[in-house]
């Protein structure tokens, strides 16, 4: 995951998914509100609602989606890929975007992947990859499948990802020299592709492992980042404290906040796509005595459930609180 998020600043109001299915006559308006309905209920991805659901199968869902895309079909349990090909395309970029790279041609890449792609990961991948893309569409077990045989056992990422970073250091000079307060000059940085590519390996790294915090902390000597886990904070292996400044300006620029201004909390929130799901991301910072600190909280629609009758209340206890509910004003202590 090392790279990057699927991000949208701005979440659109109707899901794409649903939208181009209203739009193809596939769902009327009715049946439109009661997917939306379960959707906020469950937390499933539309598009697996829209099959669960059935409104339409797995296939002709992939062709909607090809025909609006204007791309074709590849069947990737047939396709062979040779490793040439696989290694254009990192697996921390694979494994973010759930895209398996089919093809090269000198200054380009064909990607399959399972479903509509936001502008803004295409921008993204053509930075990260420094090449232009061509998408195709697969079945998303398969897309799944080809990642996790290419790609292998994720454990080992982050180290690799570290190296990389600091290979790269050794090489440019000037990523994470000193604590610059020169707004340009902290947005190339910024937007250097090894920060945005650990960034997003963060971010990868705690949806995956179902973590409710993330937490970036400079201190005078050292940059930890810590992963909240069922109550418990664990350390991941830390990047070199020159790069806290870059790195924490990544996450201020993904949540659309002054990235000059360190003086001042600030709070934001980011809205991305991993591995093909929506995340919800809130963002504090925070100024410290050794730069500014930021916690990120973690909500994964597809692993929370927002039904009260998930919780496991005894049913007595249930009615009580849905008769509670229904009352203008007062308090539920738990």
């Amino acid at each position: 995951m090392a790279d990057d998020v699927t991000q949208k600043r701005k979440p659109e109001l109707l899901d794409p998914i649903l939208d181009l299915a209203i739009n193809n006559g596939v769902i009327d308006a009715q049946q439109a509100a009661e997917l939306k309905e379960e959707h906020e209920r469950s937390g499933k991805p539309v598009r697996n609602l829209i099959v669960d659901m059935g409104f339409l199968g797995e296939e002709e869902l992939l062709s909607l989606l090809a025909g609006y895309m204007g791309c074709e079909l590849v069947d990737l349990t047939t396709t062979e890929i040779p490793p040439h090909v696989r290694s254009a395309v990192p697996a921390a970029v694979a494994r973010m975007y759930n895209v398996v790279p089919i093809a090269v041609q000198p200054g380009s890449v064909t990607l399959a992947t399972s479903g509509l792609v936001d502008p803004l990961a295409t921008d993204e991948l053509m930075f990260v990859l420094a090449r232009d893309i061509t998408f195709v569409l697969s079945r998303e077990v398969d897309v799944q499948n080809r990642v996790n045989e290419y790609y292998g056992d994720d454990s080992a990422t982050v180290a690799d990802m570290l190296s990389n970073l600091e290979s790269v250091i050794e090489k440019d000079e000037s990523l994470g020299l000193g604590e610059t307060v020169d707004e340009k000059a902290i947005a190339e940085q910024a937007g250097a592709a090894p920060v945005v590519r650990f960034v997003n390996l963060v971010l990868y790294q705690a949806v995956k492992d179902r973590a409710s915090d993330i937490h970036f902390e400079p201190f005078e000597k050292e940059f930890r980042i810590r992963y909240r886990i069922d109550g418990a904070l664990y350390e991941m292996q830390p990047p070199p404290r020159r790069l806290a400044l870059p790195i924490i300006s990544r996450v201020k620029v993904l949540a659309n906040l002054n990235i000059a201004e360190r003086r001042m909390p600030q709070d934001g929130r980011i809205a991305i796509s991993v591995a093909g799901h929506q995340v919800d991301l809130r963002v504090s910072c925070l100024p410290t005595q050794f730069g500014e600190s930021v916690v990120l909280r973690v909500l994964d629609r597809n692993t929370v459930s927002l039904d009260v009758q998930n919780l496991g209340f005894p049913e007595d206890v249930l009615d009580m609180i849905m008769l509670d509910i229904e009352k203008p004003n007062g308090i539920i202590i738990v």
